[in-house]
């Protein structure tokens, strides 16, 4: 989950994660072409999950969390240059919408480090699962700050998803490090404010203009990070620059994707085909990694997608009635 994401200009859409804002066409599209831009939705969910996965694999070779984001950010923010470079238009912040770029900008410096911060004390599965109740959380603040209205639907997500939460933490039952779900549950936390926050930000700025300015102060903040951790951490091994080198364009080839696939698929259904990262990160995890869920954990995560699914869903009906 590497940027900000958005919500489509009125119609209380929720953009994945992982990425940056940006306006989905309203024009009717091609079944063909719809079908093309939900393949691509399908490769960007996988690519962030590969990502994480990749990272948590790149930290038993030496790399650390800090290395590893300012890679990811400097990498996006090349592509960044690429696009507006070859235009000859570069994006500025209004002085109106400073304060806003501001609060959303220490969100965006802190969800993504946090979760893989997370990754060295808790399953990867795990942290994304606990972040990834984000969603519900951009529903609660959209309303608090007057974006959207709160409908019935969501709250009876969140009760859903909530309990599929307490089903794969296992309450009572399994002692995880309290400092893993601590740090996924801020990152969760931050990130639905970024999501909040470039909503209203892309009242005031060009499409791409929020995520470029954004990953302009992420190559800054990171890179300092990274410098102040001892770093750049260097991998040891063929495979450690193996793994460094997948998991860093991961990223870009995630967002690449959900940006093409955007105006093909429409913003309804991007954020509802965006809630197969989720899944694909357990399934990446329990590959790669080795990491296992019990059954009760296993109908838990299930709960969560779920009510994460019916979220969009309700949403997705509220758009079309």
């Amino acid at each position: 989950m590497p940027g900000p994401a958005r919500r489509a200009g009125g119609s209380g859409e929720t953009m994945s994660p992982h990425d940056p804002a940006a306006r989905a066409t309203a024009a009717p599209v091609p079944h063909s072409r719809v079908l093309a831009g939900v393949a691509l939705l399908v490769v960007s969910a996988l690519a962030f999950s590969l990502h994480n996965t990749l990272a948590r694999l790149a930290y038993d070779e030496g790399l650390t969390p800090t290395t590893v984001n300012a890679a990811r950010t400097a990498t996006v923010f090349l592509l960044f240059v690429l696009v507006f470079g070859r235009k000859g238009e570069w994006p500025k912040v209004p002085r109106a919408a400073w304060l806003a770029f501001a609060a959303t900008a220490v969100c965006y410096s802190l969800h993504n480090p946090l979760l893989l911060v997370a990754f060295k004390f808790i399953p990867v599965s795990l942290a994304v699962l606990v972040t990834y109740m984000f969603p519900l959380l951009v529903a609660f603040m959209a309303a608090a700050a007057g974006q959207e209205r709160l409908r019935p639907s969501t709250l009876a997500a969140a009760a859903v998803a909530f309990a599929g939460v307490a089903l794969v933490l296992e309450v009572g039952a399994a002692a995880y490090d309290w400092r893993g779900l601590a740090l996924a549950a801020v990152a969760a936390v931050a990130l639905a404010g970024n999501v909040v926050g470039a909503a209203h930000l892309n009242r005031h700025m060009k499409s791409l203009a929020v995520p470029f300015a954004l990953s302009i102060l992420g190559t800054v903040a990171f890179g300092a990070l990274m410098v102040a951790d001892g770093g750049p951490a260097i991998p040891a091994t063929a495979r450690g620059w193996a793994l460094f080198a997948a998991a860093t364009l991961a990223s870009p080839a995630a967002l690449i994707s959900f940006y093409f696939a955007l105006p093909l698929a429409g913003a309804p259904r991007s954020a509802l085909l965006m809630n197969v990262e989720p899944v694909a990160t357990v399934l990446l995890a329990a590959w790669l990694i080795g990491e296992t869920l019990s059954l009760l954990q296993g109908f838990g995560a299930a709960l969560i997608v779920a009510g994460l699914a019916v979220s969009a869903l309700a949403r997705l009906g509220a758009r079309v009635r």
